[in-house]
This record gives C-alpha cells, sequence and structure tokens, in this order.
C-alpha cells in the first residue's frame, strides 16, 4: 500500500487527528510505533552501567569514538588505532567492548512516529498488536501500532503522514493580521503566485523567511535567474538538488539567451522547452517515453522506476526495447534513440516529481508576495512562529530592522505577550513569552491586569508600587522577573541595576497586599486594604546604584532575547556595512564552500594557541547584525593582525569559506579595524579595557587545524609538485599566483638588472670618467613627488631548499623594513615555467633599499624596476 503525505499547520495537527478518529471511529485509528535502537556509544555505556564498570573507564572508552551516524563497532576497531589499543590493553576492557558489540543494534526503547497515522476499516487489533502510548507522546492515551511502518506497509494498512508545517501557521497568521489592520481577506486560493513585485523580491535575494528558498543556495540561483513567472520557481527547486545541480547555470544561460538550446531531436521540443531543453521533471520522462516510443504512461513510469534501480542487465534490456520502439514509433533514428535514453538513464535517478515542486513552488510565490506586500505583517507571524527560538529570533529581527521595520525592546505598559504590530504601523513590540526564562503563563498575568476591564483598574502601570498592587507576583516568581528587567522590561521605572536591588521588595510587597486581598480585608470604602501600604510609595526613591555597564547589558539582552536594543555596535553596522561587505553570516552555508567572502562584525571571543613549531595562531568567534561565525586565524595572518583580536573589536574580514562537520568557518586572508559611527551618546560597548590575550592548549580539533596550517602557510603547491618552495616568512596569505608562464622547463632565467643606476650594456663602469675610478653612488633619496614604482625580482634555484628559502625571507626582510609607495613581485623558476609571488599588502621603499638589495641579489638573481 502507498502512504499519503498531507501539510497541515503545525499548530493544528492534533485537531487533525481528533478529526480522524471522530470520522473512523478510536478503534480504527492508531499512531505507528518506532524503535530505537543501541548504537556504539550508547551500547558501550550501557553495558559498562550493567556490568558496574567505573564510570570514568567507561567514559573515556566511549569518547574514543567518533560522534555521528552509522558509527559501527567492528569498523572502528579496524579503523581507529585508540580503540584498537584500548581493546587490546586490557581484559576487562575488552569484554566492555565484546560485549557492547554483541548488543549493538538490539532495540532499546519504543517510541512514537512523529507523523504517521494508521487507519483501517475495522478495529486495528484484528490486523495488528496495539501499544499502549509511549513515554512523552502528546496524543492524550492515543494507542500506537506494534508494526513499525515498512510492516504496516507490507500486511496491506494505510499509513498517512500528517506533517505539521510551520510555513502554513505563518501564513495564517499573517493574513490574520491583514485582515485585522486592512481588512483584507487572504486564503491559500487567492493568494497570487504570479505576481512581478514578489518576482523582485526574489530575484534581489531577499528571501528569508520565504519558503524552501530561504538558503544562500537558491538565494544566488534566484539571483541569477531574475525568475520572471511560476515556471521558474518550480525549475529551481527541481534543479536545486544532487545531480541536476550541475545544470543550473546551463539552465539560466540559456534562460537569458547566453546559450543556444539544443534538442537530441525535434520531438523534445514540445516536452523539454519549458526547461530549456534540460530533463528535470520525472513527467517529462514519462512524456519522453510515450509520445517518442509508444509506451503507456504506466509502462513509462515503469520504465522510470526501473532505471533507478540501476540493474545493469535490466537497463540494457531496456534501452534496446526503447531503441527499438523509439524507430518503430517515432521514426527516430537508432543512435539519436540511444542518445535520449542515455538522456533518460542520468536523469531519471534524479528527477523531480512536478507536482510535488509545483506545489512547493506555490508557498515559495504566496510567501514572497506577503513579504512584498505586507513586511510586517509577515515579519511579525514570522516572528511569532519561532518564539522559544533566541537564535531565530535574532536574526529575524536583523531581517526586520534590514528591511525597514523596527523592533521596539520588551515593555510591560507596551508588549502583548507575543509579538505584536506597533500602534504607528511602523515596528514590533518584543513579545514578553519570547524573553527566555520568561513563559506565556506568567506574562499572561501582566497583560491581564493591564486590561481595562481588571478588577484592579487596568491601564497602564504608574509606578512600581502600581505594578506590585495590581499583578499577583506570586504568580510570575523571581527569575521570571529578574529576566525581564535585565531584558529591559522596566526600564521606565528606574535604571536595571536599580530595579535589581529592589526585586525582592516588589516580590514582598506584591505577596503582602494579595495576601491580604485573598483574606477579603476591606477597607471603609470597599476597597481591599492592599491598596493603602502599596500605594503609600513602597519604594520611595531608588537606590543610587550606578547603571550596569553597556557591554553587560548587551550581554543580558542577546542571551535573553537574541536581540540587542541597547546601543550597540552591531545595528550601527547593519546599516552601513552594506557598502564593505560581499556577505553576511547568515548568507553562507555549504554552497560557499571556497568562496573569498568579506564581511564585518564584532569579537566576541578568543582562543590563542600554540602550534608544534612554537608559532603563535587563534580561532576567533565574530558576529555580525544577522548571526554568529567561527574564523580561523593561521600563525602569519596572525603575526600581522595580532592587534585587531580583541573582544568586542570591530574588524573587516577577508577570507575563505570553509565548510567542516556541519559548520561553516571562515580561513582569515586579512583583516583591519573597522570604524563604525558612534551615537550622540557615544555609549559603545567598548570602553572598557580589552581582556589580556592568553594563550591557552589547543584541543584535538584545533591542534589539527594548527598543524595543517603551518603545513600549508609553508608550502607553495604551484611552484611544482615535489619540488615546493616556501615563500618567505611574513608575507600575507592573500598573494596571488599568476599560471605558469610556459609548459616547458625553461633555461634558467637571467635577467639584467635595470635599475636608475644601471649602466647601459656596453659602457665601462669602473671608472667616473677620464679614466678616473669611480666614486660610490649616494643613495639615492625617495621623493614624495616619485611616481609609485614596481620590483621584479627573479630568484634562481639552486638544489638546496633551505639556502632557497634563506635567500627568500632575507631579501623579504630588506624590503619590508623600509615600507614606502613601491610593489614589489618575485619570480621564481619551477619545471613547468615561472611562478609569480605578489604581495599586495606589502609595499618598501626602493631608493632606500636600492644598494642593500643589489649586494644581496647580485651573486644568485637579478631584479628590474618600472
Amino acid at each position: 500500500m502507498p502512504d499519503i503525505d498531507l501539510d497541515f499547520q503545525d499548530d493544528r495537527r492534533a485537531e487533525l487527528i481528533a478529526y480522524t478518529i471522530q470520522k473512523y471511529g478510536k478503534d480504527n485509528v492508531a499512531q505507528i510505533i518506532t524503535f530505537g535502537t543501541l548504537g556504539a556509544k550508547a551500547a558501550i555505556r550501557d553495558v559498562g552501567r550493567a556490568l558496574d564498570y567505573p564510570l570514568s573507564e567507561v567514559d573515556r572508552v566511549a569518547k574514543i569514538l567518533p560522534t555521528g551516524p552509522n558509527i559501527k563497532l567492528d569498523e572502528s576497531l579496524e579503523k581507529i588505532p585508540a580503540f584498537k589499543d584500548a581493546y587490546e590493553s586490557s581484559d576487562y576492557i575488552r569484554k566492555l567492548i565484546d560485549a557492547a558489540r554483541s548488543l549493538e543494534g538490539v532495540a532499546r526503547h519504543a517510541g512514537t512516529h512523529a507523523a504517521g497515522v494508521v487507519v483501517a476499516d475495522k478495529p486495528l487489533v484484528e490486523y495488528a498488536p496495539l501499544h499502549r502510548p509511549t513515554k512523552g507522546d502528546e496524543s492524550g492515551g492515543f494507542p500506537v501500532v506494534q508494526f513499525e511502518m515498512n510492516m504496516l506497509e507490507r500486511v496491506g494498512l494505510l499509513k498517512m503522514d500528517y506533517l505539521g508545517l510551520a510555513t502554513l501557521t505563518i501564513m495564517r497568521r499573517a493574513c490574520d493580521l491583514i485582515q485585522a489592520r486592512h481588512h483584507k481577506t487572504f486564503t491559500l486560493e487567492n493568494i497570487p503566485v504570479e505576481d512581478s513585485k514578489a518576482f523582485e523580491l526574489l530575484a534581489r535575494g531577499d528571501v528569508t523567511g520565504v519558503f524552501q528558498v530561504e538558503g544562500a543556495g537558491l538565494r544566488k540561483v534566484l539571483q541569477q535567474m531574475k525568475p520572471t513567472k511560476f515556471e521558474h520557481i518550480v525549475a529551481a527547486i527541481s534543479l536545486y538538488r544532487p545531480g541536476p545541480l550541475e545544470y543550473i547555470p546551463n539552465y539560466i544561460a540559456r534562460l537569458h539567451g547566453a546559450e543556444k538550446v539544443d534538442y537530441r531531436h525535434p520531438a523534445l521540443e514540445p516536452i523539454l522547452s519549458e526547461t530549456m531543453g534540460i530533463m528535470i521533471y520525472q513527467e517529462q520522462i514519462i512524456e519522453i517515453a510515450v509520445k517518442l516510443a509508444g509506451y503507456s504512461a504506466a509502462e513509462g513510469d515503469v520504465l522510470r522506476r526501473a532505471i533507478g534501480k540501476k540493474d545493469k542487465e535490466k537497463l540494457l534490456k531496456e534501452r534496446n526495447h526503447f531503441i527499438e520502439r523509439a524507430e518503430k514509433h517515432g521514426a527516430i533514428p537508432g543512435d539519436i534513440a540511444g542518445q535520449i535514453f542515455d538522456d533518460i538513464e542520468f536523469f531519471a535517478r534524479y528527477g523531480f516529481n512536478k507536482s510535488h515542486a509545483a506545489d512547493y513552488a506555490v508557498l515559495t510565490c504566496q510567501t514572497a508576495y506577503l513579504k512584498a506586500y505586507y513586511p510586517i505583517e509577515y515579519m511579525c507571524a514570522l516572528l511569532i512562529t519561532k518564539t522559544g527560538n533566541i537564535e531565530e529570533v535574532g536574526q529575524l529581527a536583523s531581517e526586520c530592522r534590514r528591511v525597514g521595520v523596527d523592533i521596539l525592546p520588551p515593555d510591560v505598559n507596551a508588549s502583548d505577550v507575543q509579538f505584536a504590530i506597533a500602534a504607528n504601523n511602523k515596528a514590533i513590540h518584543f513579545g514578553l513569552s519570547a524573553i527566555k526564562n520568561v513563559g506565556a503563563g506568567a506574562v499572561q498575568v501582566i497583560v491581564d491586569a493591564r486590561n481595562p476591564s481588571a478588577r484592579s483598574g487596568g491601564g497602564a502601570f504608574k509606578s512600581l508600587d502600581d505594578f506590585c498592587r495590581r499583578v499577583d507576583l506570586r504568580l510570575v516568581n523571581r527569575r521570571v522577573l529578574e529576566s525581564l528587567i535585565k531584558a529591559g522590561a522596566f526600564s521606565q521605572f528606574g535604571r536595571r541595576s536599580q530595579l535589581l536591588k529592589v526585586l525582592d521588595r516588589m516580590l514582598t510587597a506584591s505577596q503582602s497586599a494579595h495576601s491580604a486581598s485573598d483574606r477579603g480585608q476591606l477597607s471603609l470604602f470597599g476597597a481591599t486594604t492592599m491598596a493603602s501600604p502599596v500605594i503609600a510609595d513602597t519604594f520611595g526613591t531608588l537606590p543610587d546604584e550606578p547603571e550596569i555597564p553597556n557591554r553587560d547589558k548587551l550581554t543580558d539582552e542577546k542571551e535573553l532575547t537574541g536581540v540587542y536594543f541597547s546601543d550597540n555596535p552591531l545595528a550601527r553596522l547593519a546599516k552601513i556595512a552594506t557598502k564593505d561587505v560581499t556577505h553576511f553570516v547568515n548568507q553562507l552555508d555549504e554552497s560557499s564552500q571556497g568562496k573569498i567572502v568579506t564581511f564585518a562584525g564584532v569579537v566576541t571571543n578568543t582562543r590563542v594557541i600554540q602550534t608544534k613549531k612554537g608559532d603563535t595562531m587563534i580561532f576567533v568567534s565574530m558576529e555580525d547584525p544577522t548571526g554568529d561565525i567561527e574564523l580561523t586565524v593561521f600563525p602569519k595572518t596572525y603575526a600581522r593582525t595580532r592587534e585587531l583580536w580583541r573582544v568586542e573589536s570591530t574588524c573587516l574580514v577577508k577570507g575563505k569559506v570553509e565548510f567542516r562537520e556541519g559548520k561553516v568557518q571562515i580561513l582569515v586572508e586579512s583583516a583591519s579595524a573597522y570604524e563604525i559611527p558612534a551615537t550622540s551618546e557615544d555609549a559603545l560597548p567598548f570602553a572598557s579595557a580589552p581582556a589580556p590575550v592568553q594563550i591557552v592548549m589547543p584541543d584535538a580539533n584545533e591542534a589539527a587545524i594548527a598543524d595543517a596550517a603551518v603545513l600549508s602557510e609553508e608550502i607553495v603547491d604551484a611552484v611544482a609538485p615535489g619540488d615546493a618552495l616556501t615563500p618567505p616568512e611574513g608575507p600575507p596569505d592573500d598573494y596571488t599566483i599568476a599560471p605558469p608562464a610556459r609548459a616547458q622547463s625553461p633555461a634558467p632565467i637571467a635577467v639584467e638588472r635595470k635599475t636608475a643606476l644601471s649602466a647601459p650594456k656596453g659602457h665601462a663602469q669602473g671608472n667616473g670618467g677620464n679614466g678616473e675610478p669611480a666614486k660610490p653612488a649616494a643613495p639615492a633619496r625617495a621623493s614624495s613627488f616619485d611616481p609609485p614604482r614596481h620590483l621584479r625580482i627573479y630568484l634562481e634555484r639552486t638544489n638546496d631548499q633551505d639556502e632557497d628559502m634563506r635567500r627568500m625571507r632575507e631579501v623579504f626582510r630588506v624590503l619590508t623594513n623600509n615600507p614606502g609607495a613601491d610593489r614589489f613581485t618575485f619570480y621564481v623558476p619551477n619545471p613547468q615555467g615561472t611562478v609569480q609571488l605578489d604581495f599586495p599588502n606589502y609595499t618598501t621603499s626602493f631608493g632606500i633599499v636600492q644598494d642593500r638589495l643589489s649586494e644581496i641579489v647580485d651573486e644568485w638573481g637579478s631584479f628590474e624596476v618600472q
């Protein structure tokens, strides 16, 4: 039996299950069981507990194994020397591992399938055994079938996947806000999918929060594609997968007329014209089989599935069958039919179901439409849906500010339980329940007290006394109140330091007042006596506490809300950095691997280590307006940029993207300080002195990176395989290497030195005229009016690489110890030609170094000046 997948709003899945039970009967519906099995590490730990082994020993053995899926104990014994050594080191460790090997893969516990529901025509007990609801199941006593989903399909039961899709929840909330504010009713049936403004939004890469295309890879595809109709979005979603991915440049080039669309046969044009001659959809493969070879639609689908199984014998049989039928039915030559089948064979492995892609594309275009026309409503709906995820809330807040929607700080007098649009229609109030440690139930008490119909009076809180009188802080608790204060929700009543100082008094005053109210103590006029002591200014003048340092305020805000509200560099950075940067952090993912990018951010943490050679390098955490990223600064780059890497300093960084272990990192090539204009208050969070740099012992991962760093910095692969020549100590990592000048092995380079002091060939240099000995020339002085020059230094090679290294370092030191306006380039021979080494970040003063340069280069090289 096939299964049926249904997407619904993720916050209404329980309603759908309840409807299914009501429709088909409680005995005929159940969820599906899953079984968690013992992995390698879990097996070792469970066996260790059962055998009462010391926890430290079990932990030591388990930690040798890498973390990740498909880790097997038998394979680990063969491939991980440390694990094998532990196994062979003692009998009791061998016993532990052998016992774990026998248990590996055994079912450990039962769970409930995240989406699966099974529906039968009669009570399920007649088809399968049932199981009580598993631990953590939220179905309220809803039973589960003891057969896993694959077994259910084999016995002929219908499995349905009720999938919760957050995008549908976001769209519904956005449409509710639009209805309330603009009196326009939108549903899934009437939100446009063909709209020029929505396509413009997609084409410029403004896709944060847009369904299916938020990743950096698809953002880039859309920016290059410039979609103008719905079919382009369907194609983009279908192409951006392993296999068809390599055809995206061809599709885009053909779409814009930069590449001609060719077809194997004219009969293919009606089928493939909409996808620029590229097979993308499964339906196209079936249509080709039907129209070109006379297959039925069912036979075409069988052909497609047969190709997907990659059975060589069946493939050859199907190929011959297809060619024969194509020749007979479509009068297509056999060689052309064979080429068409080869194309089908390739694309059938990756072909996407067009109806599925079109369904996704509808939501893509509809969410783009909502964001394009109703940005504040759509962003507010996104924020509400992501409540509870501090990191995502922070990223969405940055996106709001980027598109001109301000995020107002939490405020007990203005904020609601959820994010809400401000009265001016230009900003969003931060939701109180989105603050870390603050639950919806606690803040609902506060919001209810503001309600005009509240028994305590309603309206905005006028003072701390008024707040404590009207809000029962017994229902809020100390942790919630402290988090609200640190997030800035009480800032109108005093400085955060002052409010934290009287926090206990607030709790005591509120408890006293509401306890009296509960006992029914009434005044002469019928009001509770709790009003008297509290209204009489319980707090008086708040203690004169100095405000919390701006750095600490920002730290609290970021930790509790994911957003900076106090004056901070990132808010200003988001406004000014776009002209200097190529990417923001949230635009980098695995598709950015190997790219050179420039971004600006604030240093949040550093870790300095030493390599085995004793060189110093640093790992840096940086934050830009959209997120955090890790930087690796290798020894030579660190030596040039050492003073930049201070916590809370702002830097402009250029480097290469590396995707390692599921995380994006930057290998820094160059960096510089980045000035951000201060506000009128000049309240930068960097006022305090930077923390001193401490060198720490690297962990295993950092040590491996450090060793690789030293190796990569010391070898210039382009010189020659097996004949590498390292550049001198200190050149920047971002030097460029020109392609070899010629393919054959060159003759030794012997270029005549051409300088301002060089005599023309054929002229005697041994005298000063009239037979007089020549006087030493005075060193030329660099004039501020002289135009910049370019030194080209040609270095011959010897059979002694250490000597070659010494020479290069000596020349480099002479040049860089005398900085000026002149550039320099090294030219080094190798068996394939000449390698050019440029140093764009370094300069020299030729007028000062020319004599010394002549002395050290004379015997083993030459130079010229332009």
